[in-house]
């Protein structure tokens, strides 16, 4: 399912570095060990908890706004706010389980890096 909201990291809106149709959300079951299939092959689920995870495309960027970014995600973890599909606004702790930029080069108007991404997952 795709979003394409406001999303604030700490009391950072990172909202207009995100590029058009730039975010994922995924949501998943983490399972317990009482799970399984029986004997007679029935499905037995031992839900714990559900996580958000929100997949970020940004825009091309200059240097220094990619170093901006990147120390907002530092943190182990961090406040996130964002308009959830299931809930509407909300604010849950994450981190930063992956990102990468890639293709930097020099343009007349300064040093830029596009594909930039980062994935963001619920604690």
């Amino acid at each position: 399912m795709l979003i394409n909201s406001g999303i604030v990291i700490g009391e950072t809106d990172i909202s207009p570095w995100i590029e058009y149709k730039g975010i994922n959300w995924t949501r998943r079951d983490v399972e317990g060990s009482n799970g399984g299939l029986t004997l007679d092959g029935t499905t037995v689920r031992d839900v714990l908890a559900n996580k958000v995870t929100l997949e970020i495309t940004c825009q091309t960027m200059p240097v220094a706004t990619l170093q901006t970014i990147q120390e907002l995600l530092l943190p182990v973890s961090f406040p996130v706010t964002y308009d959830d599909p299931l809930y509407g606004p909300v604010t849950k702790t994450m981190c930063c389980k992956e990102g990468r930029a890639s293709n930097y080069y020099v343009r007349a108007d300064g040093e830029m890096w596009t594909s930039v991404k980062f994935k963001l997952e619920e604690l």
